[in-house]
């Protein structure tokens, strides 16, 4: 029986993508991830620069991370704490399987 696990998605800003993939390789357990460019959406504009709020939408970058399922309170708990008002969106999500084909 293999051990259950959740995904875990992390959008965040141009500005703390690199101390974020610097935490994410510091903890235990994640030998890898991946991340990608994404257009976020969101329909208060207020923190947006005038061309964003022509466009509609702000470069950010996407993280998706497996943790053991034990593990991902702790996760999400060290994430507010070193990260308050960072802006960071995430999302948990069951996983059900991968591997390399």
């Amino acid at each position: 029986m293999t051990q259950e696990r959740q995904l875990i998605t992390i959008i965040v800003t141009p500005n703390i993508e690199e101390t974020i993939v610097d935490w994410l390789l510091e903890k235990p357990g994640v030998d890898r991830f991946v991340s990608y460019q994404v257009k976020s959406y969101n329909k208060d504009h207020s923190g947006y620069s005038p061309l964003e709020r022509v466009t509609g939408w702000k470069r950010k970058t996407a993280l998706r991370v497996l943790f053991p399922s034990e593990q991902m309170p702790e996760v999400i708990r060290e994430l507010k704490l070193n990260f308050a008002n960072s802006g960071i969106y995430y999302r948990v999500t069951p996983f059900l399987d991968d591997g390399i084909i």
